[in-house]
C-alpha cells in the first residue's frame, strides 16, 4: 500500500543544510567576503580620490577669483589715492585757488574712475571770517539763512 504521499507523486527529501564545517562552503564564503571587503574598500578611496580632486579644484578656482578680485579693488584704491595725494600739491603750487579752480582739477578724476564719486570744496573759514563767508555764501546759494552750525 502506498502512503498518501507517494500517491499523489509527491516526493519529499530531506537534504541537510550546509555547514561551516564543510571546506568547500567556508573556503566560497571567506573568499567572498574578502573580494567583498577589497570592493568596498576600492570604492572608498576612489571616492575620496575624486572628492579631494573636485575640492582641490574648486579651491584652486576660487583662490583665483579672490586673487582677481583682491587685484582689482587695490587698483582702484591705490588710483584714487593718487587723486587725493596730487590735491595738497595744487594748493601750494597756488597763491589762491577758487572752488571753480578745484571744481576744474578734480572733474577729470570723477569723470574717468567710477570708484571716485566726489571731491568736495570745503574751505576752511576762520571765526573771523566767518560773518562774511556767511554773508557771502547766502547771496551765492540763494538761502538767506545760511549759516556755518556746530556739529556737536
Amino acid at each position: 500500500m502506498q502512503s498518501p504521499d507517494e500517491s499523489r507523486g509527491a516526493i519529499l527529501r530531506l537534504v541537510p543544510a550546509p555547514s561551516f564545517a564543510d571546506d568547500d562552503f567556508r573556503t566560497r564564503l571567506i573568499s567572498f567576503a574578502v573580494v567583498s571587503i577589497i570592493g568596498l574598500l576600492i570604492t572608498w578611496f576612489v571616492y575620496r580620490l575624486t572628492v579631494t580632486t573636485f575640492e582641490a579644484r574648486y579651491q584652486e578656482s576660487f583662490q583665483s577669483e579672490a586673487d582677481q578680485m583682491q587685484a582689482k579693488l587695490q587698483s582702484q584704491i591705490d588710483l584714487s589715492l593718487e587723486y587725493l595725494r596730487a590735491i595738497p600739491p595744487f594748493f601750494q603750487a597756488s597763491d589762491t585757488v577758487t572752488e571753480t579752480d578745484f571744481r576744474e582739477f578734480t572733474k577729470p578724476a570723477v569723470k574717468r574712475h567710477p570708484s571716485v564719486h566726489t571731491f568736495e570744496w570745503l574751505p576752511r573759514v576762520t571765526d573771523q571770517d566767518r560773518k562774511d563767508f556767511e554773508k557771502s555764501a547766502a547771496e551765492l546759494t540763494g538761502d538767506p539763512k545760511f549759516a556755518i552750525r556746530s556739529v556737536n
